[in-house]
C-alpha cells in the first residue's frame, strides 16, 4: 500500500501552531517575529499584515451622554461659582439636574456594557464621577441650608437683616 503525499500537511500543521507557513496562506497569522531587547527584558512583536480587520467592540451610546453630562455638568458648576449676577439661580439648579443625569445615565451604560460586551467603560465612569460628585455637593449645600432653617431659626434672621444688594 502507497500513500501519496499531498502537500497539505506542512500547512495543516503550521495552522494548527500558530505560525504562517506559506506567505499570504493565513492572514490573521503573525508574518514575522522581531526581538528587540529592552533592560534585558525580551519583547516578541507580531507584524500583522496591513489588510486585516481589526475587531472593536461597539461604543455604548449611554456613556457616550453620560460622559457629555458630565461636561455639561462641570462648566455648569463653574458657571454658578463666576461672580456674575444671577448666575447661581440658573447654573447651581441645571448643574444639580445634569449631575443627576449623568449619573443615571452612566449607571444604565455600565450595566448594559456588561450584558452587550461593548467599549466604553471609562467614559461611563467619567460622567459617573463627576456628576456625582457635583450632584452630591449641591445636595448636601441644599440640605445644609434646610437643617439651617430648621434647627436654627434664630441664626438665621441676622443674617438676611444685614444683607444688602
Amino acid at each position: 500500500m502507497r500513500i501519496s503525499h499531498s502537500g497539505r500537511g506542512a500547512a495543516r500543521l503550521a495552522h494548527l501552531h500558530g505560525v504562517q507557513g506559506v506567505g499570504g496562506s493565513n492572514p490573521l497569522a503573525p508574518t514575522d517575529l522581531i526581538k528587540p531587547s529592552i533592560d534585558g527584558f525580551i519583547l516578541y512583536i507580531a507584524l500583522m499584515d496591513s489588510n486585516e480587520e481589526i475587531f472593536s467592540p461597539p461604543t455604548n451610546k449611554h456613556s457616550i451622554i453620560s460622559l457629555i453630562l458630565g461636561l455639561l455638568t462641570a462648566i455648569s458648576f463653574c458657571g454658578g461659582v463666576m461672580p456674575i449676577p444671577l448666575t447661581g439661580f440658573v447654573c447651581f439648579p441645571t448643574s444639580f439636574l445634569l449631575g443627576l443625569s449623568a449619573l443615571i445615565y452612566g449607571a444604565i451604560s455600565l450595566r448594559r456594557i456588561k450584558k452587550h460586551n461593548e467599549s466604553g467603560h471609562s467614559m461611563a465612569w467619567i460622567g459617573i464621577v463627576i456628576g456625582g460628585l457635583i450632584f452630591f455637593c449641591i445636595l448636601s449645600v441644599v440640605i445644609a441650608f434646610i437643617s439651617i432653617f430648621i434647627f436654627a431659626p434664630s441664626s438665621v434672621q441676622p443674617l438676611i437683616d444685614s444683607y444688602s444688594i
